[in-house]
C-alpha cells in the first residue's frame, strides 16, 4: 500500500504537533554514553583524561621552537654544502691545470731551459 499526499501531510502534522524533548535522565544517559564512547575510541583508562593521555607530547610552543632550531640547522648545512661544492670545483680545476702543466713541463722544468 502506497502513501498518498494526504497521508504524508497527516504524518507531518502529527510530527509537528509532538514536541520531542529529552528528559534530565535522557540527558544524563546521553552524556554517560558519550563519555564511554570517547574513552573507548581514545583508549583511555578509567579516570584518565585526554590531557593525561597527551601529556608526553610537547606543547605547541615547544614544538615550534624545536622546529625553528632544526630549520636553522638545515639552512646552515645547505649553506655549508654550497660553499664546499664551490671549493670542490676549484680544487678540481686546479688539479686539471696542474696535470696539464706537468705534461708540458716534464721533471718540473720547462723544455726550452737547458
Amino acid at each position: 500500500m502506497t502513501l498518498t499526499n494526504d497521508d504524508l501531510k497527516a504524518i507531518q502534522k502529527i510530527v509537528d504537533e509532538k514536541k520531542f524533548s529529552l528528559s534530565e535522565d535522557d540527558h544524563k544517559n546521553l552524556r554517560e554514553m558519550t563519555e564511554i564512547i570517547v574513552q573507548e575510541s581514545l583508549n583511555l583508562e578509567a579516570g584518565q583524561t585526554l590531557d593525561d593521555k597527551l601529556s608526553h607530547f610537547p606543547t605547541k610552543e615547544e614544538f615550534y621552537s624545536k622546529e625553528d632550531e632544526v630549520l636553522k640547522e638545515l639552512k646552515t648545512v645547505k649553506e655549508e654544502m654550497q660553499i664546499l661544492n664551490g671549493l670542490h670545483r676549484k680544487v678540481n680545476q686546479n688539479e686539471t691545470q696542474i696535470e696539464k702543466l706537468e705534461k708540458i713541463h716534464p721533471n718540473n722544468k720547462h723544455p726550452l731551459v737547458l
